[in-house]
């Protein structure tokens, strides 16, 4: 039987469309593999990637709390240490301070000085006052106000006074208090006087140490005050101009007594 022609060919043709067919499936199971392998490497990529910034993060954050905690440990060991580490003898001879409460009251009401009103405070024998002390401490408080950026204090005469009259009676009464001995406030010893103030402060001090050790007690009581809130407003954050700087001393049975008042004064 013969075939016609026609069929013959189409029967090619149908052929050669099967074998196209074929290579289009396979070139296409390839490149969904292709894409496939890429997903998953952009995948794993994305996933190290996110691992990485989750492990830096937190070694961050530890070395600022590290940071925090090193800092703290340190502000509470120097607020800690009574006498500078220099000059600190054996525990037994250390010596006994007593920085006492800060008074920041403000004068009040707050008032200015008339001009008609001349201070008139006694004069007072240098005996039993360390002059040199006070001037220690005078320089040292200056000193640390100019590290911060603020002007010096001036050294009032009529507060010097005001400040000897305080160590005096406080050390002679056995007191350490922001009051005078008939319990009045401490302020009382400017307007006594007719210092009239417009603000002011009071801070106290004192010491007990064996007779003849070497003590700096300018620095020791300087470290006393800067770590009492009370204390280091009144000399740092307090806006006072003028200052009075009084130290007695005494000494019994081989035993050094020291008493300083400090007045920050605003007029």
């Amino acid at each position: 039987m013969k075939i016609p022609t026609i069929f013959l060919w189409l029967f090619i043709l149908l052929i050669i469309i099967s074998g196209c067919a074929a290579q289009v499936a396979t070139s296409s199971n390839s490149m969904s593999e292709d894409l496939g392998s890429q997903n998953t490497s952009f995948s794993s990529s994305l996933a190290a990637s996110k691992n990485t910034t989750s492990v830096s993060v937190p070694e961050s954050q530890s070395s600022s709390s590290a940071f925090a905690v090193a800092a703290s440990s340190s502000a509470s060991a120097s607020a800690g240490q009574s006498f500078p580490t220099a000059s600190k003898p054996a525990s037994a001879d250390l010596p006994q301070t007593n920085k006492g409460a800060s008074s920041a009251d403000t004068v009040n009401p707050p008032v200015s000085r008339p001009a008609s009103t001349i201070p008139d405070f006694p004069t007072l024998s240098s005996a039993g006052f360390d002059s040199e002390l006070e001037d220690a401490i005078f320089g040292i408080l200056n000193q640390k106000r100019a590290e911060k950026g603020l002007s010096a204090l001036t050294r009032d005469p009529n507060l010097d006074t005001a400040t000897r009259i305080r160590s005096k009676e406080l050390y002679l009464n056995g007191m350490f208090a922001h009051s005078r001995p008939d319990g009045r406030s401490w302020e009382t010893v400017l307007t006594d006087y007719n210092l009239m103030i417009q603000e002011g402060g009071e801070n106290l001090a004192n010491a007990e140490y064996p007779q003849g050790m070497d003590v700096d007690l300018a620095a020791v009581w300087y470290s006393d005050w800067e770590s009492s809130p009370g204390h280091y407003k009144n000399i740092f954050e307090t806006p006072v101009t003028h200052i009075g700087v009084g130290v007695y001393t005494d000494v019994k049975d081989g035993v050094c007594y020291a008493t300083v008042t400090t007045i920050f004064a605003l007029y």
